[in-house]
């Protein structure tokens, strides 16, 4: 299986052939300038407890993570929208071991600021057959300390390519969400975070199932020793 991380840098390698050196300087730039922002120094990390949060997926159904707790370790994986193209071969690495992560007892939840029918339409284009989550005006990406307001630049850029944000997500706020993954045990705890500033750069899949994997080793390993 080619590794997530391979398709992300052939993507990235074709799609510079079709932006101009000064856009894609531009786009670095403003990834360097989060890097050295303020922006995150609320985020949530390895260690600390999740705060609880209620959403519903595009079908209407509603989530909250206390309630999916109760019952399984959750993988909790951001995104921005079906308009990116890192996110969508995240998302089909994702569906790849989805039947895994349930294997190891977890669930798997992905969450992005787009409106209902768009991750529907994500959903329907990729078969995906995990939920996606609606986080309104980034709400939940607010509470978790990874939203970020884009530059006025990167609104500029996406302009140009057609993308409208307050179109895609309902709200202008022109905040995104950066593509951060965790990992929460059932007492709440986040036990894995991934973070980079590099919207480019994604967790690979395997490091989820083998955070996963030692979860059910340590929890079988404490049943034993009862």
């Amino acid at each position: 299986m080619t590794l997530l991380s391979t398709e992300l840098e052939q993507f990235k390698t074709n799609q510079r052939k079709n932006i101009s050196a000064k856009v894609l300087g531009q786009l670095e730039e403003a990834i360097e300038g989060l890097k050295h922002s303020n922006h995150f120094s609320r985020r949530l990390r390895t260690g600390d407890t999740a705060p609880d949060f209620a959403l519903t997926n595009c079908h209407g159904q509603t989530f909250t993570l206390a309630n999916v707790l109760r019952e399984a370790p959750v993988v909790l994986s951001f995104f921005r929208g079906g308009w990116c193209g890192y996110d969508t071969l995240e998302l089909q690495h994702l569906q790849r071991i989805r039947a895994q992560i349930n294997e190891c007892g977890a669930r798997l939840l992905c969450i992005a600021p787009a409106k209902p029918e768009n991750l529907s339409a994500v959903q329907r284009e990729y078969g995906l057959d995990f939920d996606l989550l609606f986080d309104e005006a980034n709400r939940v990406g607010e509470l978790f300390g990874i939203a970020y307001p884009i530059p006025q630049i990167v609104r500029t850029i996406y302009e140009a390519f057609d993308l409208e944000l307050p179109e895609e997500n309902g709200d202008d706020s022109y905040r995104l969400p950066l593509p951060v993954t965790y990992v929460i045990n059932q007492e709440g705890t986040v036990v894995l975070d991934y973070f980079n500033h590099d919207y480019t750069q994604r967790l690979e899949p395997s490091d989820i199932l083998e955070m996963l994997m030692g979860m059910q080793v340590r929890c079988v390993a404490r049943i034993t020793a009862r």
